[in-house]
């Protein structure tokens, strides 16, 4: 069986991306399962294992977790270094090997390799 994910086109020439929104949890999972994720300046690196273990860095400290896709978001729940530590989700656009996440008034465009 083939993974369902939702076109979403942007209107006025912004372009368009896939949507997260409609696609089942397990697709959403099986794109970005043993992918790093790298923002734009770099400062953030998240390494997703296929396991849901998390690794990477924020801000040139290295972070320790765990991940998951719930409700059709990503989540990530950051154990180490303590003053990191907690929960977050966010919604989820993949546009080749661009990943958008979203939430709490901001987006963040990662570079998935």
């Amino acid at each position: 069986m083939g993974k369902f994910v939702r076109v979403c086109s942007l209107v006025g020439g912004i372009g368009f991306m896939l949507c997260a929104g409609a696609a089942q949890a397990e697709g959403i999972k099986d794109v970005l399962s043993g992918k790093t994720l790298t923002s734009p300046k770099g400062k953030t690196v998240y390494i997703l294992n296929s396991d849901g273990a998390l690794g990477g860095k924020i801000a040139k400290q290295n972070v320790v977790g765990n991940w998951e896709v719930r409700d059709e978001q990503w989540c990530r729940t950051i154990s180490e270094p303590e003053e990191r530590a907690g929960d977050a989700c966010r919604t989820v656009a993949i546009d080749g090997n661009h990943v958008t996440l979203g939430g709490g008034g901001q987006s963040v465009v990662y570079t998935m390799q």
